[in-house]
């Protein structure tokens, strides 16, 4: 799951910055749902950055210590929470996408596109760390995905499904467009790190700071954007 962050801050700065100028035409009803559904998403961010934030420091104290017995709990400990803070995310789709929707129809559909390819990955990347062995040796195994995933052009999709929007207005099923779906499957890598390979626990630690950076970075943004743009009583009596 941490390793899925990258597309996750992406996805999370990009509906800020195609919200943002939409949500004050709204009529109050809307609004009021537009912003429940953004401050939930809100909420599932904050969830990630906390497991986040813990795995970040345990990998310090290996990094200092070089005791595996520590990481090992820290896997074992922490994956239950990895797996609810994906579910978080999982719960919120299409309350997410009935929010969007009344914000911006296109984006809506851009990111229930993503739920159906990238955002599956969340569930199988609820267990992105696995403890192994081999010939009696303990490792670990952390699942992430390629870098395509990453690097996906969140506008470009956007075009796309504004593009197909338009040319298939009448057909429900445009979500399921093959021709879209085929440019945002998902593939995934694995990386064996050893509790003897100094470099490649500092590979991992980089990583997930590189990850959680982005991810707090999308964060403030959504915090932001939900003080501006909605009065107190929109998001706490929603």
């Amino acid at each position: 799951m941490l390793t899925a962050e990258g597309i996750i801050g992406k996805l999370v700065s990009f509906i800020v910055y195609k919200s943002v100028d939409k949500i004050d035409g709204l009529p109050a009803d809307e609004r009021k749902k537009a912003c429940r559904a953004l401050t939930k998403l809100y909420y599932c961010i904050q969830a990630l950055d906390e497991v986040t934030t813990y795995f970040e420091n345990i990998l310090k104290e290996f990094e200092n210590t070089g005791d595996p017995e520590s990481i090992i709990y820290a896997i074992n400990n922490n994956s239950y929470h990895a797996e609810l803070a994906t579910n978080m995310f999982v719960d919120i789709s299409y309350e997410l996408k009935d929010g969007l929707e009344l914000i911006d129809p296109v984006l809506a559909k851009s990111c229930q596109m993503l739920y159906y390819t990238k955002f599956n990955l969340l569930k199988y990347l609820s267990d992105f760390v696995q403890l192994k062995e081999e010939s009696g040796k303990p490792y670990i195994q952390v699942k992430k995905p390629i870098a395509f995933v990453d690097s996906s052009d969140l506008e470009s999709l956007y075009e796309s499904v504004r593009q197909a929007m338009i040319e298939q207005s009448d057909d429900p099923n445009l979500i399921y467009s093959p021709s879209l779906l085929a440019k945002y499957t998902h593939n995934i890598d694995s990386i064996r790190v050893d509790f003897d390979d100094a470099q490649a626990i500092t590979h991992l630690l980089q990583m997930v700071n590189s990850y959680n950076k982005n991810l707090k970075e999308s964060k403030e943004h959504l915090r932001v954007f939900l003080r501006d743009g909605f009065s107190i009583e929109e998001i706490l009596f929603r």
